[in-house]
């Protein structure tokens, strides 16, 4: 069985070369994966659908990470755990938490690390 088989996944990444590569990884690992190239499009799946896991960057025009996590943090109804991709220090360990981020890999992350932080939080 694949690590995130059943699993739902959204990637938030206005680099399209990049997104291509992180659903690539999670897609072989079995997780359903869609994708949307900035946090305003994001939002507007997360409302649509049920994800289990979002992983955003932080920068991106037409609405950042950020602002996606807090909107996702003040949702009522299911909350999908979200991780977050940066090449900055736009976030501090105070405001991840705040913000309901599990997780703040920076770029260039290394994709097992990323795969296994994710398993770990979704106890697969």
């Amino acid at each position: 069985m694949k690590i995130f088989e059943g699993k739902n996944f959204l990637v938030v990444e206005d680099d399209e070369m990049l997104r291509e590569i992180i659903r690539d990884m999670f897609e072989s690992r079995g997780a359903k994966v869609t994708e949307a190239i900035n946090g305003v499009v994001a939002f507007t799946l997360v409302l649509a659908n049920r994800y289990d896991v979002v992983v955003s960057d932080v920068r991106m025009p037409g609405g950042d990470g950020i602002t996606l996590a807090k909107k996702i943090s003040e949702l009522t109804s299911h909350k999908p755990l979200m991780f977050i991709c940066s090449g900055f220090n736009d976030l501090s360990a105070e405001r991840a938490h705040e913000l309901q981020i599990l997780k703040v890999f920076e770029k260039p992350f290394e994709a097992e690390y990323l795969i296994k932080e994710i398993a770990a939080r979704l106890h697969v």
